[in-house]
């Protein structure tokens, strides 16, 4: 696999790759990611097509689902480490 170009974004960072047969979209941010993978067959050959697809529908999509991500990462760390835990200082004499 090897990158195939960047695309500018404010918020996000989006990375095109390539395999022999297939290319791949990868949207970074912060610690979390999403990749959608195509077959060549499915209209896509080049980085020029990756990049006609990212258009705004698109990356409002992409934001949705980071938001929900967002929101299961916040749940599954309050349900590890309660909040009432994680604001109590060590007692120190």
């Amino acid at each position: 696999m090897r990158i195939i170009g960047t695309i500018e974004h404010p918020a996000l960072k989006i990375t095109a790759f390539k395999t022999e047969d297939r290319l791949s979209v990868k949207f970074e941010f912060g610690l979390m990611e999403q990749v959608f993978k195509f077959r060549e067959r499915e209209g896509l050959r080049d980085f020029d097509d990756v990049s006609r697809m990212v258009d705004k529908p698109m990356l409002d999509a992409v934001a949705e689902i980071f938001k929900t991500m967002l929101h299961a990462r916040e749940q599954a760390c309050l349900r590890l480490i309660p909040p009432e835990e994680a604001n109590e200082f060590e007692v120190i004499i």
